[in-house]
């Protein structure tokens, strides 16, 4: 049956079915509201499968190809990958499998953590694919370093979806513990976490729940993988999470916490200042400032800034979303050579 041409139709091809499941649901939920119908094919990260690496790779080429036949029967069809398995040479392979109208959502410019695909040949290489398939970025960070690198591709910045509050909170869930929640890497911010137990002084429950941290000072640390369903739990419960990065490009967490009306409280000149505004109190702007930014977060005044702050950027993902579809611009995406897990919670 023929589609009406007025319909924006849009493919999400979730490469991280494990990790970007919550990121996924919140894009749909962001191009479902702008009136697009949205198709979601969804592809499990090894951590979360019972393939390797390889298999991921063949799931994933397997899928593109799903989608060209899609395409096919409405060709007024976008796509969306929300992750590139292989880095900026990504943009080669959904250009060749799927074609224009096509973009690649780059999280880490610059990754947190070993990857593949993100050096000066993939550069090059993704070239290939400058008029086909587009590149979309979540933070101001990144474009810094695309800018830096001097790819030939422009980039398009577009906010992190966010599901609407009424959808997300559940009521009435106490408020327990200043909390950091998932995985330690090695820009945590240790240091800063330790100068904020030692400014609160015993005035408030320390609470750090994700794999691999070691003993931080004043700190209750709990070495332990975070479900979905908990990680939404201990979101919800918190009178704060913190957000402990020394380098980030934005932070899934935080958008979380906005979600279910938990304040955040992290360092100024990171993309929180884009979530919360620059002159937000719950901004850190120096090591001494910790105890002051918790206490703001712990008060009225700081919950209703959060309500606010989520609000306005649900409203913000609406607009960006629904005017930026991936034929919009001419910007790069892509990978490089065997693909690379990423590290989940972000």
């Amino acid at each position: 049956m023929p589609t009406n041409k007025s319909t924006r139709n849009v493919i999400i091809l979730n490469t991280l079915g494990g990790a970007l499941d919550h990121y996924s649901s919140a894009l749909r939920s962001v191009l479902n509201e702008t009136g697009t119908k949205v198709e979601t094919i969804t592809i499990f990260e090894p951590s979360r499968s019972d393939g390797g690496s390889k298999q991921w790779l063949f799931s994933y080429i397997k899928s593109l190809a799903t989608a060209r036949r899609m395409k096919r029967a409405s060709s007024n069809t976008e796509l969306i990958v929300t992750w590139p398995l292989l880095g900026y040479l990504d943009s080669l392979i959904v250009g060749l499998l799927f074609g224009r109208n096509s973009c690649v959502v780059v999280h880490d410019t610059k990754p947190l953590v070993t990857a593949v695909g993100y050096g000066r040949v993939s550069q090059l290489l993704s070239s290939v694919s400058l008029r086909t398939v587009s590149l979309v970025i979540h933070s101001t960070q990144a474009r810094v370093d695309i800018e830096n690198a001097r790819l030939r591709h422009a980039a398009i910045l577009l906010p992190l979806p966010i599901h609407p509050l009424s959808q997300r909170r559940r009521e009435n869930e106490p408020r327990t513990a200043v909390r950091v929640v998932g995985q330690f890497k090695p820009d945590r911010d240790v240091e800063g976490l330790v100068e904020v137990a030692r400014q609160l002084n015993g005035r408030l429950t320390l609470e750090i729940v994700g794999r691999k941290w070691p003993a931080v000072e004043g700190w209750a640390v709990r070495d332990a993988f975070v479900p979905e369903e908990e990680l939404d739990n201990l979101i919800e419960t918190s009178t704060a999470i913190v957000i402990p990065y020394k380098r980030f490009y934005q932070s899934a967490i935080a958008i979380r916490a906005l979600e279910r009306e938990t304040p955040i409280v992290g360092p100024a000149g990171t993309s929180l200042a884009d979530l919360l505004g620059p002159d937000s109190g719950l901004l850190v702007r120096d090591s001494t400032d910790w105890a002051r930014a918790v206490g703001y977060a712990t008060s009225p005044e700081g919950h209703d800034e959060v309500v606010a702050a989520a609000t306005a950027w649900r409203e913000h993902s609406l607009t960006a979303w629904r005017e930026a579809p991936p034929h919009s611009a001419r910007f790069a995406a892509a990978i490089g050579s065997a693909p690379i897990e990423p590290r989940s919670q972000l």
